[in-house]
């Protein structure tokens, strides 16, 4: 059976999501986001990833790069 991971990392440019303590959400989830993607590959599993940098995407365009 063939699979692959996509991983969607919430908010994102325009749009940063819950903000407190010094925490961004929008940065907090795409750091995390990268970490996961770095592991995925290096265990050779099939991984995907929508965005890597802060920007906005619309929901359609979220689904367009999956």
């Amino acid at each position: 059976m063939a699979f692959s991971v996509v991983i969607d990392p919430g908010h994102g440019g325009d749009d940063g999501g819950a903000v407190g303590n010094g925490i961004v959400e929008k940065d907090l989830t795409l750091a995390i986001s990268k970490i996961m993607y770095d592991e995925f590959k290096r265990l050779g599993i099939p991984v995907y990833i929508t965005r890597s940098n802060d920007e906005t995407l619309v929901p359609s365009e979220r689904v367009r790069r999956i």
